[in-house]
């Protein structure tokens, strides 16, 4: 219905108006296009007028072409819920992936802390081993100097 008032507006006015109304429209897609620095407004008006005066130098009638931008479909109760309830288990789902990520890093802090400590106890128990065997080695060799034997005693490998 209004496309129709329009249409009908449009063919009442006198060429002069016309020819003024498309100056201007010419004139705002040059500023879009200097402003923006992209010849895409511009080039766009430009064909639109190319195709709109062939199509009158071929005896048709003019072409009135309206972009909207496509409209999202309202939803239904049911969908809100269910659009509601997909919602709540992806956030769930996000919050338990959070907190298993989290507890493995902590096991495996833990873990390493764990390691760690058994590492240096080891190291420790390795060290006084070693004392020992330099000691007994020491004792040993002691006790057959004091026999009369002597025994060459090898360093430790």
């Amino acid at each position: 219905m209004a496309e129709t008032l329009r249409r009908t507006k449009m063919e009442s006015m006198s060429p002069a108006i016309l020819e003024e109304l498309e100056t201007e429209k010419l004139n705002q897609a040059f500023l879009c296009s200097v402003q923006e620095g992209d010849p895409l407004p511009l080039i766009k008006e430009e064909l639109k007028y190319l195709i709109q005066s062939r199509r009158l130098a071929d005896g048709k009638e003019e072409l009135n072409v309206n972009f909207h931008p496509p409209q999202r479909p309202k939803l239904e109760p049911e969908d809100k819920i269910k659009r509601k309830k997909r919602r709540e288990q992806n956030k769930n789902a996000a919050q338990r992936f959070r907190n298993k990520r989290k507890m493995k890093k902590e096991n495996g802090k833990n873990e390493l802390d764990f390691l760690s400590c058994r590492k240096s106890e080891l190291c420790a128990q390795v060290e006084d081993l070693e004392r020992q065997v330099q000691m007994y080695r020491r004792h040993i060799g002691n006790s057959f100097e004091q026999d009369g034997l002597h025994i060459q005693t090898f360093p430790p490998n």
